[in-house]
């Protein structure tokens, strides 16, 4: 709804919604449901055969990073009304930088709206949305449901590096030889 009131009924109206896999797949249909005719497109990491790539975009931070746009008509991302896109989360935003990046290169438009639960971005991530909207002449808003922060201690990764090394360490056995690099915590045992 909140997307909707932003929009406004005539943008809504014109609007196409992108959910990102896999994550936010489920939350790209709430969202298209909810602008009511809204067409849904959700990117995907696997090509189909016989299915033209519409574009695609990288998200650096992911187990896999490449993502593709297999829309079933071709011209669905090629429209003038806003683009809507919708994640579980925001950490830095270079996934939603990266794919307004690239759709905007292909498919120019006035106006995009990213929609995520969380919003955990620092102010100079947030500043960097800002400037790249004006760099590319169109608006983006942003629609979340919480916000947050993360602080960590300054020696954060001296504790992390320690904890590694320490579970890591090879653990002497009853008789003060190594254990058994193939089962971790068992003593070497005669083979036969």
């Amino acid at each position: 709804r909140r997307v909707r009131d932003l929009l406004g009924a005539e943008a809504a109206a014109s609007a196409v919604v992108l959910g990102y896999a896999e994550t936010a797949t489920g939350l790209g249909h709430s969202v298209a449901d909810g602008l009511g005719t809204a067409p849904y497109l959700h990117s995907t990491r696997r090509p189909v055969a016989g299915v033209a790539r519409a574009g695609g975009f990288e998200e650096s931070h992911s187990h896999a990073t490449s993502h593709l746009l297999l829309p079933e008509d071709p011209a669905l991302l090629a429209q003038d009304g806003p683009l809507v896109l919708v994640d579980d989360e925001f950490s830095t935003g270079n996934t939603v930088l990266n794919t307004v990046r690239a759709l905007h290169e292909r498919y120019p438009r006035e106006r995009y709206v990213v929609v995520a639960l969380v919003d955990m971005r620092s102010p100079a991530d947030a500043g960097r949305l800002e400037d790249f909207a004006r760099e590319i002449g169109a608006r983006i808003d942003l629609v979340t449901a919480a916000s947050g922060t993360v602080r960590l201690p300054d020696d954060v990764l001296e504790k992390g590096q320690e904890l590694v090394a320490r579970h890591e360490a090879p653990a002497a056995g009853p008789t003060g030889e190594g254990r058994d690099a193939e089962t971790p915590g068992a003593a070497h045992a005669p083979r036969g």
